[in-house]
């Protein structure tokens, strides 16, 4: 096994990989090798959708969104009539999101602009009315990126504007072993998402593997580490920023889904 130590992978996972006694490799599920393994997921994950379509509606002439990725929530906003702002990163899913909008009607690719930029640091001179961050974005942060991009609001966010951002509620977590969530690849692979709660390093160890490289030398684990951060941290962070939580908006998720809600953030 190479690149990173067993401990730090889903306990499940590890079981599954015990029978496959060949080398492994581990990949970032976030990186350019999982973009294509995280577009599949992102592809059923319609969680916070309808209350982010809801919760623009009335918005000023564009939303900015923040993590946009390749397209989870860009695309239904801009369906719905949003024109957006789709910030990331990561050149690759900017790239699966371009390519989605090269297929897509005119208006719809007329209403969406995509950059490549580190969220923690925007600027592009424009101060939004609304700005989106969906679940589980904020998430990959650590503390010190967290108060950057709150306090760099003062760059994006307009005197009377929102942001809007989803996150998990770590206060209800519920089972925090031996989760697992079959779903398909784009070409047709069997993927299978390994999770792990640790509840005293406040960490989600998450783990994707194709069920099929099971049977291949070497199989590739696609991992990722979710900070887990109660919403009433978040708050406090935000505060600090001189922004303020006026809403709390629960998600509809189904059955074993982890809950999620959305923090309706403004100036203080």
């Amino acid at each position: 096994m190479s690149g990173v130590s067993s401990p730090v992978l889903p306990a499940a996972l590890v079981e599954a990989l015990g029978d496959h006694g060949g080398d492994v490799v581990i990949a970032d599920l976030y990186g350019d090798q999982g973009s294509n393994v995280y577009e599949a997921a992102a592809v059923n994950d319609t969680h916070e959708i309808r209350e982010l379509i809801r919760a623009t509606r009335g918005a000023g002439s564009e939303v900015l969104e923040f993590a946009a990725g390749s397209g989870r929530l860009s695309l239904p906003l801009a369906a719905a009539g949003r024109r957006i702002v789709g910030v990331d990163s990561s050149p690759s899913m900017i790239a699966l999101l371009d390519d989605k909008l090269a297929g897509r009607h005119a208006a719809l690719r007329s209403s969406i602009r995509t950059v490549v930029a580190d969220m923690t640091t925007y600027d592009d001179g424009t101060r939004y009315s609304t700005t989106v961050l969906g679940c589980i974005s904020i998430s990959l942060l650590d503390e010190d990126q967290r108060r950057r991009f709150f306090r760099g609001a003062s760059a994006w966010l307009a005197p009377d504007g929102v942001l809007l951002m989803s996150t998990t509620d770590t206060t209800v977590l519920g089972d925090t072993t031996g989760r697992y969530q079959d779903f398909p690849g784009l070409s047709g692979q069997r993927y299978r998402l390994f999770e792990e709660i640790d509840l005293l390093d406040s960490v989600r160890h998450v783990g994707v593997v194709d069920l099929d490289d099971l049977r291949k030398d070497p199989v590739t684990v696609f991992l990722t580490h979710v900070r887990a951060i109660a919403p009433a941290v978040l708050e406090a962070e935000l505060a600090d920023a001189g922004l303020r939580v006026r809403a709390v908006r629960p998600v509809a998720t189904p059955d074993g889904a982890h809950p999620i809600v959305i923090l309706e953030a403004v100036w203080a």
